[in-house]
């Protein structure tokens, strides 16, 4: 497979990302390249994004649905 180069603002949205889903409760392992990301259960979070993201804003809307509890997204 080719590797894929990643833009720097990719990244960052990208690590935003799995810090918010460790805030809800995901279990985050990391092996090489590849990630595992899993929750028997999420929780709701107070996010506020430092980057505005259509996705970002999408993926937590989702997640902030299936958490239990209540989710505000501030900044998305």
């Amino acid at each position: 497979m080719d590797e894929v180069k990643v833009d720097d603002d990719v990244l960052k949205n990208f690590e935003e990302s799995i810090a918010i889903l460790k805030k809800m409760g995901a279990k985050i392992s990391i092996k090489g390249k590849n990630y595992d990301i899993s929750a028997k259960k999420l929780f709701g979070a107070s996010i506020f994004f430092k980057r505005q993201s259509v996705t970002g804003t999408e993926t937590f809307v989702i997640a902030g649905v299936l958490a239990e509890g209540e989710t505000v997204l501030e900044n998305c």
